[in-house]
């Protein structure tokens, strides 16, 4: 545990010495400083720090303290903000969103950790979320819209295959 606290508190002040725009620049400075971290550490820290990457980079929360959040209504607020559609094919779900917007909505889901989801992968405006099976897939896809319109979504008529997202 205290291992984790250090490294959060280095990512912190690596963050706020510079602008950095990917994990592996953050990763190396990390490691400059002594603290070997995984990509995956490293995602999960950033999730838990309210770390998020915007424009100029990753940024930390403007608040001084990080608030627990609640999961849903969270994942819910941003999946209505960013996410303009969801396209099921075999176990993989994707989510397309505006440009830039995709790792915020990933951290997201990342910290929702929905059951059936293996893991989510942000490009610059689609997240790819691997899920455990093709019907679990159809099923965050439904859980997603549902999410993001309140309960309003309409399915597509192919079965979930693709749905803009109705507000």
């Amino acid at each position: 545990m205290v291992a984790k606290a250090q490294r959060h508190h280095c990512i912190k002040r690596v963050l706020t010495a510079e602008r950095l725009h990917s994990q592996s620049e953050l990763l190396s400075r990390l490691a400059r400083q002594g603290m070997v971290a995984t990509q995956t550490t490293l995602s999960r820290d950033l999730a838990e720090l309210g770390v998020v990457k915007g424009a100029g980079g990753y940024q930390l929360p403007t608040h001084t303290e990080v608030q627990p959040l609640d999961s849903a209504k969270s994942l819910g607020s941003t999946l209505a903000r960013l996410m303009l559609e969801a396209n099921v094919g075999g176990s993989l779900l994707v989510l397309h969103t505006p440009a830039g917007q995709a790792v915020p909505l990933a951290l997201e889901i990342d910290r929702a950790a929905p059951a059936g989801m293996l893991g989510t992968i942000a490009g610059d405006d689609c997240v790819f979320v691997a899920a455990t099976s093709s019907g679990r897939a159809r099923s965050l896809a439904t859980m997603f819209r549902n999410l993001a319109t309140g309960g309003k979504s309409k399915q597509s008529p192919r079965s979930g295959a693709a749905a803009h997202v109705n507000r």
